[in-house]
């Protein structure tokens, strides 16, 4: 349930083209809390209007922003993504087809998988260390640990070979 005193807002930049909904007890406080949610400042917000509608609350934003017209990008491949394009939906991400949404899929795995590579490797040149954060990427891998006594040590890796470097 949404504080009775909070109103629903639709906050927008670039006229329509990013918006967001935050719930706010005035316009000013909406601007504001829209434009930080978009990451702008207060002179680029271009529109905020009142969606009494929202004001309880809804079970599911994202579909009904999809039912009244909002538009998205494919987390995969960036195309516009709206009800009537048609859509895949894991959690809160869109696809524009279940290709897309696999793709992605597996390039998460894999970017897992090399996030655990990193830091096994960054484990072991650093024994008693604690993995604060891992970044890999095809460039290569960075780990940043904190040791037992309170130092900073940073560890990188040369990027994984490619999958056809690994077969015969």
């Amino acid at each position: 349930m949404i504080d009775p005193i909070l109103k629903a807002w639709q906050v927008d930049a670039d006229h329509n083209e990013r918006s967001c909904i935050v719930w706010a007890r005035s316009y000013p406080a909406a601007r504001r809390e829209g434009a930080q949610q978009l990451e702008l400042d207060w002179a680029d917000v271009t529109d905020v209007t009142r969606i009494p509608e929202l004001d309880d609350g809804v079970d599911d934003l994202l579909a009904w922003q999809l039912e009244n017209g909002w538009h998205f990008e494919c987390h995969s491949c960036y195309r516009r993504v709206t009800e009537d394009t048609g859509y895949v939906r894991r959690a809160d991400a869109l696809f524009c087809n279940e290709e897309c949404a696999g793709k992605r899929l597996v390039k998460m795995l894999a970017d897992y998988r090399r996030e655990a590579e990193v830091s096994a490797m960054a484990l072991d040149a650093f024994p008693g260390g604690r993995i604060d954060r891992v970044w890999s990427s095809e460039y290569g891998g960075f780990a940043a640990l904190q040791m037992t006594d309170g130092t900073w040590k940073h560890f990188e890796c040369a990027p994984a070979p490619a999958e056809s470097e690994t077969k015969p």
